[in-house]
C-alpha cells in the first residue's frame, strides 16, 4: 500500500501540538516525511499514528 502523507498543520492538530513543534519533530527525525522542492514539509501519516499509539511525545533534550 502506498504511503500516506499529510501537511504539518494536519499532523500537529492530530498530535495536539503546534505546527512549529511538529516541524521541529520532523527536523529532528521524530516524525518521518519529506520536504518538497518548494519547501513544503509533508509528514508520513504512519509516523503520526505511531507517535499517538506510543502515548508520549519525544523527550526534550536537557539544557546543559
Amino acid at each position: 500500500m502506498p504511503k500516506q502523507f499529510c501537511k504539518v498543520a494536519v499532523a500537529a492538530k492530530r498530535l495536539g501540538i503546534s505546527s512549529a513543534m511538529a516541524r521541529a519533530y520532523f527536523d529532528t527525525g521524530h516524525l518521518k516525511g519529506y520536504r518538497t522542492p518548494t519547501g513544503l514539509v509533508m509528514i508520513e501519516s504512519n509516523s503520526v499514528e505511531k507517535m499517538i499509539a506510543n502515548g508520549a511525545q519525544p523527550k526534550q533534550k536537557e539544557a546543559e
